[in-house]
């Protein structure tokens, strides 16, 4: 009944996907460095099959392409990725040799599903519709293939329309199996089929949907195999949901989170980011996990201190997603909390890491008033999201009376979730304790006091 993919080497598949990708759309190369990654947007992917090469034409690009390095290419086409080694480089194009393996989203390292046509499989998908706003209708549709980070469903001609390229849907449920919380996915392709129903050839379409918020493992194999899911997150982080104690509030917040990753699908530069992001698999699951635990926190204490309104939750969960920028390709900075932490290992860090690590707040400034989708006023937040009350932080050293009140809210709420990140048994009273002497002043004390009411809510 199930089976797992693996990486094709036929020529014949080879030619066919690298004929239909000619239509670059957003497709990207990339060379990996030591130290960094460079990525560069593909404007027109030319193959020529006589002479066995390919001819990549780019945007303009910063960096040069250094010709000793293999390229990555990733293409728009079933998320195709090959590596091949540069032949020639012009400035505005390159010239690659035609792979002789390549590897898809279904091929690659998560393990695919794939059902038989006869198998009564089902999922429950969210769409969103111009007309409902800030509503989904649900919709039962036949499961085709599964894996962590993305699904295969077959649709009908009448649900078409809601399944178009780049269109944000939400997965409910796998057969009765309720997924919570419920993922969010980009529709990445949409194509004809013919599959058997009931013992009957009929014809539909295939939809292909990438999570964005992707399935755990263990989830996954509770599924397919019926093999009790354990907790596959970060030990303390899946007991956050508790902080959300208003439904309406849960809600808002994904609603939230799924109009800010649509604005933010609109800048190339953070479009650039999640292409980074999916290429490796530990930094994504960090990056996305980190983000969604913090915009529950944030907007959670928010709500508390009646700071809440669609504007003020619509900015703070898009600072959540910008704040570490600048540290996608160096995920390990983000993990240095405090101006006496990065001094304990500031001698072992490059020159050029001790240097992203000091300009990050300028760095997500700089990222925000670039973005013409970005929210208003989300100015103080950023540059002072590594501020400290007692003044150890940074860039200004500023002390708790000049942190404005949303920055303050930011801060504690990133503090706390790093220690439920440090802590798998951890204690909202000890939290509470334990910070105290830290972020005490200004609006931090108000902060800190309007935890003790998520005590009683819990």
């Amino acid at each position: 009944m199930l089976q797992n993919y693996r990486s094709s080497t036929s020529r014949k598949e080879i030619l066919k996907i690298l004929k239909d990708s000619s239509n670059a759309n957003t497709s990207i190369l990339w060379q990996a460095f030591p130290d960094h990654r460079t990525i560069y947007e593909i404007n027109e992917i030319e193959t020529d099959f006589p002479n066995g090469v390919i001819k990549v034409s780019l945007n303009q690009t910063e960096e040069p392409i250094n010709e000793s390095v293999p390229a990555y290419i990733k293409l728009s086409h079933r998320e195709t990725i090959f590596k091949g080694k540069v032949l020639s480089y012009s400035g505005e194009s390159i010239t690659m040799s035609i792979p002789d393996e390549i590897k898809t989203t279904e091929l690659r390292e998560y393990p695919r599903f794939n059902f038989i046509s006869d198998a009564e499989k089902y999922v429950v998908v969210g769409v969103v519709t111009d007309f409902m706003r800030n509503a989904t209708q649900s919709l039962k549709v036949k499961l085709f293939d599964i894996s962590t980070n993305g699904f295969g469903a077959v649709i009908s001609e009448g649900n078409k329309k809601f399944f178009y390229q780049g269109a944000y849907v939400y997965l409910e449920m796998m057969d009765s199996l309720k997924v919570d919380p419920k993922r969010l996915g980009e529709v990445v392709y949409l194509e004809t089929m013919t599959f058997r129903n009931a013992g009957k050839q009929q014809k539909g379409f295939k939809v292909g949907i990438k999570l964005i918020q992707p399935l755990t493992n263990n989830f996954l194999s509770f599924y397919v195999e019926g093999v009790e899911p354990a907790n596959s997150k970060t030990p303390g982080v899946e007991n956050l949901k508790r902080i959300v104690f208003d439904d309406e509030l849960s809600k808002q917040i994904e609603e939230v989170i799924s109009k800010t990753v649509s604005r933010l699908k609109h800048n190339l530069s953070f479009k650039k980011v999640l292409q980074s992001i999916h290429i490796s698999r530990d930094p994504e699951r960090y990056y996305l996990e980190h983000v969604e635990a913090l915009s529950r926190v944030v907007c959670s204490l928010a709500k508390l201190l009646n700071w809440v309104s669609d504007v003020t939750l619509e900015k703070l969960v898009y600072v959540c997603y910008i704040h570490d920028i600048a540290f996608v390709n160096h995920p390990h900075l983000a993990k240095i909390k405090s101006m006496e932490d990065f001094k304990e290992i500031e001698k072992d860090l490059p020159h050029e890491e001790r240097e992203i690590f000091m300009r990050a707040p300028q760095i997500s400034l700089e990222f925000w008033q670039a973005d013409k989708f970005g929210p208003a006023d989300c100015d103080k937040i950023l540059i002072q999201q590594m501020e400290r009350p007692d003044k150890t932080g940074f860039p200004k050293g500023v002390g708790s009376s000049k942190i404005s009140p949303l920055a303050a809210l930011f801060i504690v709420s990133h503090d706390f979730v790093d220690y439920v990140y440090e802590n798998d048994d951890w204690s909202l009273p000890l939290y509470i304790e334990e910070c105290r002497g830290r972020l005490q002043g200004g609006y931090f004390s108000k902060i800190i006091e309007s935890l003790k009411i998520i005590q009683f809510k819990i």
